[in-house]
């Protein structure tokens, strides 16, 4: 919760430092664009959860909040297509909805009650909330700022993730967190490149030098990101809730129209 209520300050600050008028989109660098998260996921294909190990308090607080901070990221990208039309907001976006389907697959195989997500900019944790608002409003700036903004969040998701995984014996949980944790590398290695391309640059905030210098000097792995049984229609508000695998390797829809609480037979202890 600290790196979310920091990033409010920093971001404002990044923008500042990062921020040019290049508006040169032709140099996006579209081989990037297909830095699917889903695709990372590739390796587990095949893999399930057991749904069978012990959920502590502070595990179901942590898929409940990581479920809300991949739809901050999905929410976010998607406002950024809709401002610059850039296809790596709306493929990363897509991206996005596979993790929140794989986090929502964990909630669902526990049992755990959970508020399926709501429309473009609403969370239910309000600092989320808050810093959709700032992000939103420091990529309104430029192009370059919206790609600064989306390598800060993936940034913030790895940081977060590792300190997830490093909280819990669950190895459900830890597979999951895995999966999504090289999604984000595949993702900041994208918008890095295209930032690259247009004069822009990125200096990690939350994740260590070392494995931000090990992230940009990994590869993009591509796939087709169709394992598991992802295709489930519910949803809310255009989210999808259903299907896949819990390693997250189903393929995400959006065009649920459904709303409420999940509530399913056993809560998290």
């Amino acid at each position: 919760m600290k790196n979310v209520k920091t990033i409010l300050g920093l971001v404002l600050a990044a923008g500042a430092l990062f921020f040019t008028s290049c508006s040169q989109t032709d140099e996006i660098d579209e081989s990037m664009v297909l830095a699917d998260k889903s695709a990372a996921f590739a390796t587990a294909l095949g893999d399930s959860c057991t749904y069978d190990g012990e959920i502590t308090e502070a595990d179901v607080e942590g898929l409940l909040f990581m479920l809300e901070e991949e739809k901050l990221a999905h929410d976010v990208y998607l406002n950024f297509y809709n401002s610059y039309g850039t296809a790596i907001f709306q493929n990363i976006a897509n991206s996005e909805q596979a993790h929140m389907t794989a986090v929502q697959t964990l909630l669902e195989g526990y049992g755990i009650a959970y508020t399926e997500p709501g429309a473009e900019g609403e969370f239910e944790n309000e600092d989320l909330a808050a810093l959709y608002v700032t992000l939103t409003a420091q990529g309104a700036a430029s192009l370059v700022d919206a790609l600064v903004v989306g390598a800060t969040i993936e940034d913030l998701d790895i940081s977060d993730l590792n300190q997830r995984m490093g909280a819990t014996a669950n190895a459900d949980i830890i597979r999951v967190y895995g999966n999504l944790k090289k999604g984000s590398e595949s993702h900041m290695r994208a918008f890095v490149s295209n930032l690259t391309a247009l004069d822009g640059e990125y200096t990690n905030q939350y994740i260590s030098d070392e494995d931000y210098a090990a992230i940009l000097a990994g590869s993009n792995s591509r796939g087709n990101g169709n394992g598991g049984n992802g295709n489930g229609q519910g949803g809310s508000n255009g989210y999808n809730t259903a299907g896949g695998d819990c390693d997250g390797t189903g393929t995400a829809t959006s065009n649920g129209n459904q709303g409420g609480n999940r509530q399913n037979g056993k809560n998290g202890n």
